[in-house]
């Protein structure tokens, strides 16, 4: 987007729009859970066109007062199955998209 980037957003931008195992790693918002963590990627594996891991109890990587409940210790449970997603989910005071496409875009911009 165009709008005002936020940390999550500066970051994506930084790693060539490209979601990389050392930005899913990175913690934009400094709240201590990854990017990966809170988009459902918690192992660093998402590929285009596959569903996250988990495709609940996400939050926004760009903002520290989203948070979610998982833990990165839920990363090995969350690997065995994941289940389809709708076409959009609402997180927290941001919207973040996750499609069975691709990761959202609407997490880059301050919502």
């Amino acid at each position: 987007g165009d709008g005002i980037r936020n940390g999550f957003g500066h970051g994506f931008e930084t790693a060539g729009e490209v979601w990389t195992k050392a930005f899913c790693q990175t913690d934009s918002d400094g709240d201590g859970a990854s990017n990966g963590l809170e988009l459902g990627d918690p192992n660093c594996t998402w590929t285009v066109g596959e569903t996250p891991a988990r495709t609940t109890d996400l939050s926004h990587p760009g903002l520290a007062s989203s948070k979610t409940t998982a833990t990165e210790s839920d990363a090995d449970a969350d690997s065995s199955g994941s289940t389809a997603v709708g076409a959009a989910e609402r997180v927290g005071q941001g919207a973040v998209v996750m499609a069975t496409v691709s990761l959202s875009v609407a997490a880059l911009v301050v919502a």
